[in-house]
């Protein structure tokens, strides 16, 4: 069983925020830190890996274990849907970006369908537990905090048989300036945005960044708690509607 935990301690190349080169740490505001430690991994290995049959009973507390879980799968699948609503392509000669992808959970399950994807997140420990996921051989494996400090070790990740690690690669990149679309291995087909629209510094930035990564019949699908905050984006981007005072609103 391979342990992210125990990795760490014997000098795992799995990067985690007190790792990071002080140079790359002076970069990143406090509230970003947030998403390089640890127990923030662990908390999205759970979200995204934590709901499989085999250990559910481990990590949500209810008897309704159907319900409203495995957002990272329902996304992807959502994605897929509306691109074929959409008349967007979906095959194996399409491709598909999960921008925001934490530790991979819909980037994998996007596998399925095309026969790209490319999943990018700021944090690069997140991109390193995916990685992780993707290239072992044995079970990554992480932790659930059960109240306290009393955790539930050692539970592993198990990825749908039907997914494809070959074709999916991560890497660390910013939303509101991912890269080029060559060296991101576009144009893109189909765009999933995951609990990240209220959590840029310029959500029109971000967007604006997607028109040269994807083709002319692309999809976008944002999918948002809308739970804006000030310590992530400027209220005059923020992005509501009714009476409020933001500037910036989507219609």
């Amino acid at each position: 069983t391979l342990d992210l935990g125990a990795l760490r301690k014997a000098g795992s190349p799995l990067p985690t925020w007190a790792d990071m080169p002080v140079t790359a740490l002076e970069d990143k505001d406090q509230e970003e830190l947030i998403y390089e430690r640890p127990e923030s991994v662990d908390q999205y290995l759970a979200l995204h890996f934590g709901q499989h049959p085999e250990v559910v009973r481990q990590t949500v507390r209810s008897e309704h274990f159907d319900f409203a879980l495995e957002f990272p799968k329902r996304c992807a699948e959502l994605l897929v849907a509306v691109a074929k609503e959409a008349g967007a392509p979906v095959s194996r000669q399409a491709k598909a970006l999960d921008l925001g992808c934490a530790v991979g959970g819909s980037s994998f399950e996007l596998t399925k369908t095309y026969g790209f994807v490319r999943g990018i997140d700021f944090s690069a420990s997140f991109i390193a537990a995916a990685k992780q996921v993707r290239d072992s051989s044995a079970p990554v494996t992480f932790r659930v905090k059960v109240e306290g400090d009393i955790y539930r070790e050692g539970i592993p990740v198990h990825l749908d048989p039907q997914v494809s690690r070959a074709r999916v690669e991560f890497s660390v990149g910013d939303a509101c300036q991912p890269g080029n679309v060559a060296s991101l291995g576009g144009p893109f087909d189909a765009v999933l945005l995951g609990n990240l629209l209220c959590r840029v510094p310029d959500p029109m930035e971000m967007i604006r960044a997607l028109v040269p990564l994807t083709t002319p019949r692309a999809v976008i699908l944002f999918v948002s708690p809308y739970s804006w905050l000030e310590m992530y984006t400027e209220k005059s981007r923020w992005f509501q509607q009714g009476n409020g005072s933001a500037e910036v609103r989507l219609e």
